[in-house]
């Protein structure tokens, strides 16, 4: 504990204890420090309360009636409680009926709620002091949940306009206050087998168990298992006509979670209701939680997250694959095509061992014919011929073999566009073509090699290229020029120029130019040039290197 103040601590011949307080909240903490399994009971200090793990385990609410926690420990094992006083609770309903009780100016609603003031203080009462009596207690939380009933039917048959909404909801939030007390000579527990959920289809099992611990019988006894939203399944209900003095029960909720879930953990209620048989009519509601460990049966990560490919062929992938439950799964791989053209190669299905991963490889497959475009598949991931997952596949196609083509892209010093060296040149948004950002020469008389070059594109041999692109021309004079130098396997050593002139005093112009390089050739550049004689700005923007298919 990082905030509140330790008020009481012991330690046993098996272990150790502390319990601290907050605000009005008290957490017990207790450590095992025997290799036996082990029963501690923690004084509290209080009488009656609601247990909530906060860590240790995977264990549900506990509501008690004592001045003690008994809790069963694992070997070596560390458990904190939040502890939340019934005393708590009953300061909380106070205040809510002294709010409630404006909600209506009806002289029955504001009694009614004054009588039901008095009887959250006697329960209170019965719960502090000296000599607390928890059975007194309860005896009365039954008597102020009758008083709620009655309140409940008057509300309902003459509340009126907004607030009869209102009205109804705090006595609701009153019902969830005086539950816990009214219903703690039961004990109940939810348990979820192999200690977590498991989704994608897996089959979970949650075990609830209630023991009535009261001198008389339960009747109409109601179990209602809430999930998540998450989960996209219906509550579940069970029924138990009577349930005597000292007996138990046990029912077992199964259920399937289809899709794959985003958190690690899921709070799952039921809702428990029944009467005492010597108060009939008198309904009393409780409840009681767990927060469980969640994980997919199977989780599978494609890499990379986008293909980027500059023409036709094919480009690998891999699949990461792994087995989170200590079962073998027979997992296979079905591809759904979205796009024409493409094609996918999947690998053979496996047998993966329980709590085991395996990196599998695939191929995409693309027509030389492809043109740009963005393509999709999807890859269905199967575990013992279900499908559990559907993983997106997608196949960027951009033939543009020059790097950062339209200037938008910043360099890491943050000085320039990045895949360009700009010597003198300037990095601009005067004048655009498209986006954001151009670059642009300007007059130089004394600059023989006015000059923006982009980094080296790789090519390959016997193939056609062409430049495509955009330009403008403030200069009336001199020659402003676009070129595509042929470089040696070195990345150094120069085989030639082939330049295209662009028009003088022109606007936005788009120019083209091919060329077959030469066999010695390994990389092209793009160079923009601006001569000594020129006598205005020329922009450059939106430019393209690509393969030219042989015919």
């Amino acid at each position: 504990m990082t905030e509140g103040s330790r008020i009481s601590q012991g330690r046993t011949d098996i272990g150790r204890w502390a319990v601290w307080e907050n605000e009005g909240v008290r957490y017990a903490a207790a450590v095992n420090t025997s290799e036996e399994n082990r029963q501690m009971t923690i004084p509290l200090g209080i009488t009656g309360y609601r247990a909530q793990l906060l860590y240790g385990d995977t264990r549900s609410v506990l509501d008690g009636q004592s001045d003690g926690l008994t809790i069963n420990l694992g070997p070596m094992q560390a458990l904190m409680y939040r502890i939340t006083p019934f005393e708590n609770m009953m300061s909380e309903a106070m205040a809510l009926a002294v709010q409630a009780s404006g909600l209506s100016a009806d002289a029955q609603w504001t009694s009614r709620m004054n009588q039901l003031e008095v009887k959250l203080n006697e329960i209170r009462d019965h719960l502090i002091g000296a000599d607390p009596d928890p059975a007194a207690a309860v005896q009365t939380a039954i008597q102020t949940l009758h008083k709620v009933e009655q309140l409940s039917n008057w509300a309902d048959q003459n509340g009126s306009g907004t607030s009869k909404p209102d009205m109804l909801a705090a006595i609701e939030r009153l019902r969830a206050y005086l539950g816990p007390i009214a219903a703690s000579y039961t004990q109940s527990e939810l348990y979820i087998g192999n200690g977590q959920l498991v989704g994608q289809e897996e089959l979970n099992e949650l075990s609830f168990t209630l023991r009535n611990g009261a001198q008389t019988a339960l009747q109409n006894v109601r179990v209602t298992l809430k999930f998540p939203e998450a989960f996209g399944l219906e509550p579940e209900t069970r029924t138990v006509t009577q349930l005597g003095s000292g007996q138990s029960i046990m029912e077992t909720f199964s259920f399937r979670i289809a899709e794959p879930l985003l958190q690690k953990s899921y709070r799952l209620q039921a809702v428990i209701e029944f009467e005492y048989s010597n108060k009939q009519g008198v309904p009393i509601t409780t409840d009681t939680f767990i927060y469980t460990p969640y994980t997919d049966l199977l989780t599978a990560k494609r890499e990379p997250d986008v293909i980027m490919a500059n023409k036709g062929g094919s480009y690998p992938f891999t699949l990461n694959v792994k087995n989170n439950v200590p079962r073998s799964l027979q997992v296979g791989f079905e591809p759904v095509l979205s796009s024409s053209g493409m094609n996918v190669q999947l690998p053979s299905p496996l047998l993966l061992q329980g709590n085991q991963q395996a990196t599998v490889n695939g191929t995409v497959y693309l027509p030389m014919s492809v043109t740009d475009g963005v393509y999709t598949a999807t890859i269905q991931v199967k575990a013992d011929g279900k499908i559990v997952q559907s993983i997106p596949l997608q196949v960027r196609v951009d033939k543009n073999k020059l790097t950062n083509p339209g200037f938008e892209q910043v360099n890491a010093q943050g000085t320039g566009p990045a895949g360009w060296l700009m010597r003198k040149g300037s990095w601009v948004q005067d004048a655009v073509y498209a986006g954001q950002y151009a670059v642009s020469l300007q007059p130089d008389a004394a600059n023989s090699w006015n000059v923006i070059n982009s980094d080296l594109i790789a090519i390959e041999p016997g193939t056609k290229y062409v430049w495509k692109g955009w330009a403008k021309n403030g200069a009336s004079a001199g020659n402003v020029s676009i070129g595509l130098r042929q470089v040696r396997e070195n990345g150094s050593s120069t085989i030639s120029y082939t330049w295209k002139e662009i028009h003088s005093a022109s606007d936005w112009t788009y120019y083209e130019l091919e060329i077959m390089p030469a066999s010695t050739a390994k990389y092209l550049q793009v160079y923009l040039k601006s001569d000594t004689n020129v006598n205005g700005t020329a922009w450059f923007d939106d430019l393209y290197v690509g393969e030219i298919a042989n015919n």
